[in-house]
């Protein structure tokens, strides 16, 4: 039987197994069952012993999740910036189809007129949504992994499979 708080000296290959999973993006029920079936502790014990360990690594186990997290919010960046600027080459295309005077309304009823239009608008709000979403989540991943303060580890309640 495990005391309320696990001595994680006692486990070290434990301990750096399970800040491993929840590194890789595992599921804590997925770590908890995995680990009752390496040790033979029933449900309670392991669950016990992962919340502690993430509650004590919470910062390590972030600092090794940002290098996925922050490659994934910049490419998704790069993405949105590629989408957002190649709009404007149809952009000018379109508007040097326009007759003056250009006034707001003309011109967005000539681009959404066109094919060519819906294409433009998707490419410019997907752009930006692209943009703007890759750097909430690359500054979440720094942020997490600097005061190690992001993400609950826990947030899904273990529950024993049924």
């Amino acid at each position: 039987m495990l005391p309320s708080d696990v001595d994680m000296e006692r486990y070290p290959g434990l301990k750096r197994w399970v800040i491993g999973c929840f590194s890789g993006h595992k599921k804590v029920n997925d770590i908890i069952y995995q680990l009752c079936q390496q040790t033979g502790w029933d449900w309670n014990q392991a669950k016990q012993f992962v919340d502690q360990v993430a509650r004590e690594n919470q910062k390590e186990i972030h600092q090794r999740r940002m290098p996925l997290l922050l490659g994934i919010g910049l490419l998704m960046m790069a993405s949105g910036t590629i989408a957002f600027v190649s709009a404007f080459p149809d952009l000018q295309t379109t508007l040097s189809q326009m007759e003056p005077p250009l006034d707001l309304s003309r011109v967005v009823e000539y681009i959404f007129l066109g094919r060519s239009g819906y294409l433009l608008a998707a490419k410019l709000v997907t752009g930006t949504a692209m943009v703007i979403g890759g750097g909430i989540g690359t500054l979440r991943a720094v942020t997490a992994a600097m005061t190690g303060a992001g993400e609950d580890l826990l947030k899904n309640p273990s529950r024993r499979p049924q």
